[in-house]
C-alpha cells in the first residue's frame, strides 16, 4: 500500500559526490523510530560535495527519488536534506543578556535572547547563511555547566553556543536541485550539515561525554564534529576524500580505468606501511594501462600511495582539533564512518596520529530494517532520519514545492 498523508514519515537524502542515499525512518506511537529501508544510486554531477552540474545532479535526484518510491512503496513529499562544502565553516560564540525581572527570574524569552546574541556574533560576509546554531551551556550570574536556566534566578544570563554557516547560494544550489523537475519538486524540512547527521548516527550519549571525533570520509569530502563533555566544540569541512585516493592512484601508477582503479583499492587497499607486502605483486592487463605493456605493480607501492593520502587527511583534522586545545580533554575516541572508512588499516592509522583508540563505526539507536543501514556509507542518511525525528518533522507526501526552509534560506517571509 501507499502510505497516507497522516503517515509519521522522515525521509532522510544524501546528495554526495559518488551516491545519492535515500533512507526512511518512521516515528512510532511511543516517540521510538523504526527504520523502514533505503535506496541509493550512483551520483553524477556532483564535485566534493556541492553541485557541479545542475541538470546531471538533478537528474539523478529524479532518478533516485522514483526509484527509492518504487522500491520502498511510498511518496517522498518531504526530506531532511544534507549540506556539505569547502565553504563551510564554523565557531563557538557567546552572548548575554540582562535580567530585566523585578523577581529576577529567567524566562524562556531570556533564554532565547541570549542564544540569539551568541548567533548574532558570527562574522559573516555577505551572502554568509547561518546553518546551525547549537547550544553549548549557559552562565548564570558567572556560574558556568547549566544545561537549561529557565526558572533560576539571575542578574545577568550568558549562552555558549557552535555556530555552522556557510555561503547561501552555494547551500542553494543543493537545494535547487530538489525542485528543477515537476516529477521531484518537494518540501525540505530542514538543511543540515552532513558531518552532524553522521554524528547523531554513530555516536551515543555516552560517547559524547567521554570526548569523541567523528570524521566521516566520502569520496568528495571529509566532515568531522568534535564532542567534549557532551557538547558539540569544534566541526569542519575539508574537499579531500576517497576521489583523491583514486585520482592519486590511477596517477601513480598511470591506470586507463576509473572504475577498475576503483576496484583496485577496494580489493588491495591498505594505508599499512609494515612491510608484510614488500614482495608481492599484482599483475595489471595491458587495457587498464595509459602505456600499451603489460607490467607489474608493487602491492607496498599501491598501499603508499594510499598511505600517503589519508595520513594527510588525518594529520589535517588533528592538527585543526589539536589547535584548539581539544584532544586532552577526549577519552572516547575517533569514530570513523563513510564509504572510506572501509580502507584496511585506516582504524591504526588514526589510532597513532590521534593517540586515542579509533574505530570504525556505523549507524546505530534504532529498530527495524537493519540490512544496508548498519554501514559506514549510510551513516549521513540515517543521522538525517535520527534528526528529522528530534526535531519532530515528518514527511506526508504532499509534494508542496521549494519549501519553506528555501524560503528561510532566501530571506524571504512565508
Amino acid at each position: 500500500m501507499i502510505f497516507s498523508r497522516k503517515s509519521p514519515l522522515i525521509v532522510g537524502m544524501d546528495i554526495g559526490t559518488s551516491a545519492i542515499k535515500i533512507a526512511v525512518g518512521e516515528r512510532r506511537a511511543d516517540g521510538g523510530l523504526t527504520m523502514l529501508g533505503s535506496h541509493q544510486v550512483e551520483s553524477r554531477g556532483v564535485r566534493k560535495g556541492e553541485v557541479a552540474d545542475h541538470g546531471e545532479a538533478s537528474r539523478c535526484i529524479l532518478q533516485a527519488v522514483q526509484e527509492a518510491e518504487d522500491v520502498l512503496n511510498m511518496e517522498i513529499g518531504e526530506v531532511e536534506l544534507a549540506l556539505t562544502g569547502a565553504h563551510i565553516e564554523s565557531g563557538n560564540h557567546r552572548g548575554t543578556v540582562p535580567i530585566r525581572s523585578e523577581t529576577h527570574e529567567i524566562t524562556d524569552e531570556d533564554v532565547r535572547e541570549a542564544v540569539e546574541n551568541a548567533a548574532a556574533c558570527v562574522l559573516r560576509g555577505d551572502g554568509m547563511k547561518v546553518l546551525h546554531v547549537i547550544r553549548q551551556q549557559f552562565y548564570v550570574d558567572g556560574k558556568d555547566g547549566i544545561a537549561n536556566p529557565a526558572g533560576l534566578l539571575g542578574s545577568k544570563l550568558e549562552a555558549d553556543v557552535h555556530c555552522i554557516h556557510g555561503i547561501g547560494t552555494r547551500f542553494l544550489n543543493t537545494l535547487n536541485c530538489l525542485h528543477a523537475k515537476q516529477e521531484t519538486s518537494m518540501e525540505v524540512s530542514n538543511g543540515i550539515f552532513s558531518g552532524l547527521a553522521s554524528a547523531l548516527a554513530v555516536l551515543n550519549k555516552h560517547d559524547k561525554e567521554l570526548g569523541a571525533i567523528a570524521m566521516d570520509i566520502g569520496a568528495g569530502t571529509t566532515e568531522y564534529v568534535v564532542y567534549v563533555k557532551g557538547m558539540i566544540r569544534q566541526t569542519g569541512v575539508i574537499a579531500v576524500g576517497g576521489d583523491h585516493l583514486v585520482n592519486d592512484l590511477q596517477l601513480g601508477l598511470k591506470l586507463r580505468s576509473r572504475k577498475k582503479t576503483e576496484a583496485l583499492i577496494r580489493e588491495h587497499g591498505s594505508v599499512l606501511m609494515d612491510g608484510s607486502v614488500s614482495d608481492k605483486i599484482l599483475t595489471v592487463k595491458t587495457s587498464d594501462l595509459l602505456t600499451d605493456r603489460e607490467r607489474t605493480l608493487h602491492l607496498e607501492n599501491i598501499h603508499l600511495i594510499l598511505h600517503h593520502r589519508m595520513d594527510e587527511i588525518l594529520r589535517i583534522i588533528h592538527e585543526r582539533i589539536r589547535a584548539q586545545g581539544l584532544l586532552e580533554m577526549m577519552g572516547g575516541g575517533v569514530f570513523l564512518t563513510g564509504g572510506c572508512a572501509r580502507i584496511k588499516g585506516l582504524v591504526g592509522l588514526a589510532a597513532a596520529i590521534f593517540q586515542m583508540p579509533a574505530t570504525v563505526a556505523v549507524p546505530q539507536g534504532f529498530d527495524g530494517q537493519m540490512e544496508r543501514l548498519a554501514e559506514p556509507e549510510m551513516s549521513t542518511a540515517v543521522g538525517l532520519v535520527k534528526y528529522g525525528h528530534i526535531k519532530g518533522h515528518g514527511a506526508y507526501g504532499s509534494r508542496r514545492g521549494f519549501g519553506s526552509y528555501v524560503r528561510k534560506m532566501l530571506g524571504i517571509g512565508e
